[in-house]
């Protein structure tokens, strides 16, 4: 039986939803919020279908097990440039599963507009993930293909503004809506904390810790050993956990022996299931040159875990200066260095207010069924719009 909201006369048992993605062979902020998204929408009766760019290897597993169809239409996962056999591949695709909406994200974007010049009838949405300064041939090829795409998203609010400053965004045709997360899957757990602080030998120690990309450009690493380095100095129970892997591992391994603290460091490589960390954490660290919505600060706010990061892309829109974690400027070691020790010795009280902040402010704002809610009202308003059946 139809439900009773539809989109331009489709029943919502009835919509189709093509994801196009860069690749899935790794996990990462859009492809978690791509699972979060794809799982909201299933439990709404929508038929959903993921295309990977790249090589697919073990994440596609997470979009199976919600009966969401994957689809490899690349070779390598590391290199998404321009390919005909891409595009041919997406192109059948498109046609084959006739999907009423082709929701495409970063890279992906640039796949998806050329398709649409051969297959104009579904809706074509992007999402764009980062704040980056864009380049003249970005600018030139979103401007001069605009008319290929109904409508953009960005996951902040800083995103938008700032893309409309640069003419990339149309202000009639685009608007934010921040990343969800599962509070099913993300949430504190007393016990989970107790057992991984025993299993790593932790319990003495207050424990800042990194999840994300091993990559110094944008992340800045280097700035981050830096500030803890000097922590170390007045507390040298603290412990700095890196969680992840990235093309500067080597780099980051030599600079923490350069500051003689490789004993103060634990790389404790990938997770799948970054909550545990999490819960056995007292605090996560984000010191990154430029972000756009960074899935973490909303995964630990779901956690009620202490934050501190640089104030840059749309991280203010989630961790709000002492009141949901802490913010400091970005390439400001000295201001980092203090911010953690602050964070060390903060009163039971504050941190207690803090925690309570983030779980109040996160359920209000950033969980998949509040993101899903947004996007599904999104996808019935354009296909009204554009009469797509």
């Amino acid at each position: 039986m139809p439900t009773e909201i539809s989109a331009g006369g489709i029943p919502m048992d009835t919509l189709k939803v093509l994801m196009v993605v860069s690749g899935l062979g790794s996990v990462g902020g859009i492809q978690t919020m791509l699972l979060n998204l794809s799982r909201e929408l299933k439990e709404k009766n929508v038929d959903i279908h993921v295309a990977s760019l790249g090589f697919s290897s073990g994440f596609e597993k997470e979009f199976l097990e919600l009966g969401v169809k994957t689809h490899v239409i690349g070779e390598s996962d590391n290199n998404i440039s321009i390919s005909y056999t891409r595009f041919q591949r997406l192109l059948r695709l498109i046609r084959d599963f006739r999907p009423h909406i082709v929701h495409s994200h970063a890279y992906a974007n640039f796949y998806a507009r050329a398709v649409s010049l051969f297959c104009r009838n579904p809706v074509y949405v992007e999402t764009h993930h980062s704040v980056f300064e864009p380049g003249w041939k970005y600018k030139t090829f979103m401007k001069t293909t605009d008319q290929l795409c109904n409508y953009y998203t960005h996951v902040c609010k800083k995103g938008l503004e700032y893309y409309r400053e640069k003419g990339l965004f149309k202000a009639d045709k685009s608007g934010f809506i921040h990343n969800g997360v599962d509070e099913r899957e993300f949430y504190f757990d007393s016990e989970e904390r107790i057992r991984f602080r025993t299993e790593n030998n932790l319990f003495n120690n207050f424990v800042f810790t990194y999840i994300g990309r091993f990559s110094n450009h944008d992340k800045n690493l280097t700035l981050l050993l830096n500030a803890f380095s000097c922590v170390v100095k007045k507390y040298p129970h603290a412990r700095l956990m890196l969680v992840g892997s990235g093309k500067d591992e080597k780099i980051i391994r030599q600079h923490c022996k350069f500051l003689e603290i490789e004993k103060y460091v634990i790389f404790y490589g990938e997770t799948r299931n970054p909550r545990i960390v999490m819960n056995g954490s007292d605090c996560l660290v984000l010191s990154s040159n430029f972000e756009g919505f960074p899935m973490v600060i909303v995964e630990a706010m779901a956690c009620q875990l202490p934050i501190i990061a640089t104030s840059v892309g749309g991280i203010h829109e989630a961790v709000i200066d002492d009141k949901t974690g802490f913010l400091v400027p970005p390439k400001n070691e000295k201001l980092f260095c203090n911010k953690m020790i602050d964070m060390i010795e903060l009163n039971e009280k504050t941190l207690s207010e803090i925690k309570n902040n983030q779980l109040h402010y996160f359920k209000n704002n950033f969980t998949a069924a509040v993101m899903a809610d947004k996007y599904m009202q999104l996808y019935i308003s354009l296909l009204r719009e554009n009469q797509i059946r």
